[in-house]
């Protein structure tokens, strides 16, 4: 019987469950290598080859985007009466906290502390006041001071923002 064709069952004989088929094959196409002109190749492979390796490393280097990140908001030397209102009251009961850190910490903290106060200073002006949004600024200012309790974290910054919030209740 020959592999092309199908079994077709004479009378008598039961038919196969299946039916063997075998196709030629065809012939691959061989692969063959191809040389590129430097000119079409990636830079970095070029200097590979040319041993220039640490060459394109550097200049990959160079080439890299630095992240972008949040711009820092430049702090108004002359400050209003009400932000510092808003930085007395945020600043409130803090001090012993605020000697156990070191002189770096100290700095970021008063740098992060003048931010959230101009931030709520912007949220105090606005006709309607985002209580949350005044206590999650609170909050995320208050979490760079280590050691601190968290239930006693969010007490403070509830203080706070009731505070404030009062503030800008009585200048109306």
């Amino acid at each position: 019987m020959p592999q092309s064709q199908s079994f077709i069952p004479k009378q008598g004989e039961q038919s196969p469950r299946f039916r063997v088929e075998t196709k030629p094959q065809h012939e691959q196409p061989q692969h063959r290598e191809v040389e590129v002109p430097k000119e079409r190749q990636p830079k970095a492979e070029v200097d590979r080859q040319e041993g220039g390796l640490e060459a394109s490393i550097q200049t990959l280097k160079s080439k890299l985007v630095k992240p972008k990140g949040k711009k820092q908001k430049a702090i108004p030397q002359v400050r209003d009466e009400v932000t510092i209102r808003v930085e007395q009251i945020m600043q409130d009961g803090l001090e012993d906290a605020f000697l156990e850190l070191s002189p770096i910490e100290q700095q970021e903290f008063k740098i992060k502390g003048e931010q959230t106060a101009l931030e709520i200073r912007t949220l105090l002006r606005s006709t309607h006041v985002k209580v949350k949004k005044v206590f999650q600024l609170i909050v995320e200012w208050l979490k760079m001071l280590p050691g601190i309790n968290r239930f006693y974290l969010m007490q403070e910054a509830k203080i706070k923002t009731d505070k404030l919030i009062a503030m800008k209740e009585h200048k109306r």
